[in-house]
This record gives structure tokens, C-alpha cells and sequence, in this order.
């Protein structure tokens, strides 16, 4: 069999946890199935991304490029050169950069809507229109796609339809698709790929060097993406320092301590509020873990807790999926669709209103009062959600590896 070259979106930033999770998971269990397979990353930052990716999975059969190539300006300023790059050649440097690969994947999550801006969701659509036309075979994998508004329906009706297949990571992304923008063709129902064990999941990973042991803490996840919150920097951070303060309350009752865990370390810069809460709060049971760590290192941290508060999706999964229960702030149906609908636990979904934020904190506490009284009960619950997610993931793998080598 000839060697096969997959390219690989979405995976820009291996220092967002739930990205390189992703990622890696897609490269570790198509390297087990796909002889001969080998894998170009895209990513604006190539020797870290390289580096982090080999390190977790093991192997070396991937290579990483920049999102952009060099420039091929030179009379003009660096300035604008870049500009020009990123604005008038921006889709056809990204076809360039992928055209020794016959097969894309672009990793999920919920790129394909609008809670990110308007120009975002134009700019992945049109991405994945320029790499079509240049004859690509193109796979999207655990997706929550939606909503769309507006005129923008119809590129999304048009680009979609034109996409080998599309695996949705819940019921909602399925039924947008398939019934509100008609794309019935593509669709497969599947789970994230987060759902499987990490490559280096089962490896011993010290937690103790944080001062912490097994099960003697609950972790908060707080996220630095604070304007799908709230209106008002102030107002979100105060709120955050109140739900971090009632689960310090609740550890102390316990005798355990609090962990902050940012999972986001660049872009969105949930370490910075990490940092910044720690100041304002000045208590000896908090600490926090602001390390630069591997997915399976954040795992094991979220995986040893008590208990998880979080704001991110992937630190909501990586919890789950070691059994340990977590609540999760929801700014976007996504949390509703994976967490509440696709694994059947509703109860560990909090909606979170942009313009009552504050309000809303009530009900977060609430929610950690009813999690903390049946932690057992929950594990139960969780374990046999989980099981089946990591069926339909493997599903998804093998079904992909299958049409990719059909």
C-alpha cells in the first residue's frame, strides 16, 4: 500500500489541553489501523507543537508546518508582506501548505457557528471550500456545528454538503445538519475523540509534588474566555472568586484542598486569571497548578480529584472520563449536547446566562451542593455514560480508517 499523508486542522495551539488531546488521539488510533500513515499538523507555533505532540503520543510519524508559509513578498515591508499574506493569499497559502496531502481532518469542537464571531465561522467555511476545490478528501471529526444565522446559512448549506463525511459529537450538531441546513448525506452520529484514554493516560504521573493527594481535593477549572460569560470583566472575575471561595467552604468541611487548573495557557490566558484569583482570594487551602503540562498530566490532576467545578469542555471530559464527577458552566450548547443529552447527565450542566452571571452563581453553588451529597451514585452513572462514548469513539476511528484506505 502506497504511504498515506493526512493533514490535520484545528490543532494550532497545543497549550489549549483539549485541542492537543484531539489531536493526539486522532494520530495515536489511526497510526494503530492505517499501515504506512503519516500525518502533517498545521499550527502558528511548529518547534512547540512538534515537540508537545511526539512527547505524548510516542511516535514519529507526523510532521508540523506553519498555518502560513514564508513569504514570497520581498519588496515591500515585513508589514505588509504579513498582511498580505493573511488577508489576500490567506486560502490559497493554506492549500499550499497541505498539497502533498490527499485527506484533511479538521478536529471538533464548535468552530462551525457563531458563538466566536461572525468572521470566524466565514473563515472556516471558506477554508474548507478552497481545500474541496483543490481536490481533497475532507473528514470532520467530533463536531458541534451551529448555530448559524442569516445569509451565512447557505455557504454553510453549500460548504457542508460538500464534506466527505461529518462526525457529530451529539444529537444536536446531527439534527442542525441533517434537518435545519438540509445536509443529509454526510452525517454520522459519534462522540469525542477525548472520550478515549490519552497515549500516555495509563503512565504514573506524580501529583503528590503539588502538595496533593488522591482524591483529597476538588478542582476548579476556570476559563480565561470570560466574554462568553459576561459583559463586564469585573463582575465575571468577583463571580469566579465567589464559586472559588463556597468550594473552599465545602473543603474545608471535608478537609481537603482546592486545586485551580487552567487548561487554556495561551490565547485566552486562563492561567493570568488563575493568577490573579489566587492573589485576591489568599487562602492556605487553594492552590494552584499553573505548570505547563501534557494532556495526560492535566488528566491525571483532574482524574485524581474529588471533584471538578469547570468551565472547559475538555477538563468536563478528561473528569468524566476518569470517573470523577464535574460540573460544568455552559456558555454554549455544547456542553448541553456532549454532557447533558449525549451522556444522559443533564444534572451536571449549569446554563450560564451572559448578562446574569452574577444571578446565575447561585445556581452553580446549588449544583455543587446536590454533586457533593451522591458522589458515589454519580461515579456509577458517569462509568456507564463514559463506556459508551468510548465505544462510539472507536467507531468513529475505525470507520474513518476504513474510507480513508477503501
Amino acid at each position: 500500500m502506497n504511504k498515506l499523508k493526512i493533514g490535520i486542522l484545528h490543532a494550532p495551539n497545543t497549550l489549549n489541553y483539549g485541542s492537543m488531546m484531539l489531536c493526539e488521539n486522532a494520530i495515536y488510533y489511526l497510526s494503530k489501523i492505517i499501515p504506512n500513515v503519516s500525518f502533517i499538523v498545521l499550527s502558528n507555533f511548529v518547534e512547540e507543537t512538534e515537540t508537545r505532540l511526539k512527547d505524548a503520543i510516542g511516535i514519529d510519524n507526523m510532521g508540523v508546518r506553519h498555518q502560513t508559509p514564508p513569504s514570497q513578498i520581498n519588496r515591500i515591508s515585513n508589514k505588509l508582506s504579513f498582511l498580505v499574506d493573511k488577508v489576500v493569499f490567506r486560502y490559497g497559502n493554506l492549500t499550499k501548505q497541505l498539497n502533498d496531502c490527499s485527506m484533511i481532518i479538521v478536529l471538533g469542537g464548535d468552530d462551525i457557528s457563531e458563538y466566536y464571531g461572525i468572521f470566524k465561522l466565514l473563515d472556516m467555511l471558506l477554508r474548507l471550500r478552497y481545500l474541496k476545490r483543490a481536490g481533497k478528501k475532507i473528514y470532520l471529526l467530533g463536531q458541534s456545528i451551529g448555530p448559524i444565522h442569516s445569509w451565512r446559512i447557505v455557504l454553510a448549506r453549500r460548504v457542508l454538503a460538500t464534506m466527505d463525511k461529518i462526525y457529530h459529537r451529539g444529537s444536536r450538531s446531527y439534527n442542525y445538519v441533517t434537518d435545519v441546513l438540509g445536509v443529509k448525506h454526510n452525517s454520522f452520529f459519534s462522540s469525542d475523540l477525548a472520550f478515549l484514554d490519552l497515549p500516555r493516560q495509563n503512565e504514573a504521573f506524580d501529583i503528590e509534588k503539588y502538595n496533593i493527594q488522591h482524591q483529597r481535593y476538588i478542582t476548579f477549572v476556570p476559563s480565561g474566555f470570560w466574554a462568553g460569560y459576561s459583559n463586564n470583566y469585573e463582575a465575571y472575575l468577583e463571580g469566579l472568586i465567589g464559586i472559588a471561595n463556597y468550594i473552599t467552604q465545602k473543603c474545608e468541611a471535608l478537609d481537603m484542598r482546592m486545586v485551580l487548573l487552567p487548561h487554556v495557557l495561551r490565547w485566552t490566558y486562563d492561567r493570568e486569571l488563575v493568577k490573579e484569583m489566587i492573589t485576591r482570594m489568599r487562602n492556605d487551602r487553594l492552590l494552584a497548578i499553573n505548570d505547563v503540562l501534557l494532556p495526560f498530566q492535566a488528566r491525571a490532576i483532574l482524574g485524581s480529584s474529588y471533584f471538578v467545578v469547570t468551565q472547559r469542555m475538555h477538563g468536563a471530559i478528561s473528569s468524566l472520563q476518569t470517573g470523577v464527577p464535574a460540573i460544568s458552566l455552559s456558555y454554549s450548547v455544547k456542553f448541553l449536547e456532549v454532557i447533558g443529552e449525549y451522556l444522559g447527565l443533564p444534572e451536571l450542566v449549569v446554563e450560564i446566562r451572559k448578562g446574569h452571571f452574577g444571578e446565575d452563581i447561585d445556581k452553580v453553588c446549588s449544583a455543587i451542593d446536590w454533586g457533593l451529597q451522591d458522589v458515589t451514585g454519580l461515579k456509577a452513572k458517569i462509568e456507564k455514560a463514559v463506556s459508551k462514548a468510548k465505544i462510539d469513539a472507536s467507531i468513529q476511528i475505525e470507520n474513518l480508517a476504513k474510507d480513508m484506505i477503501s
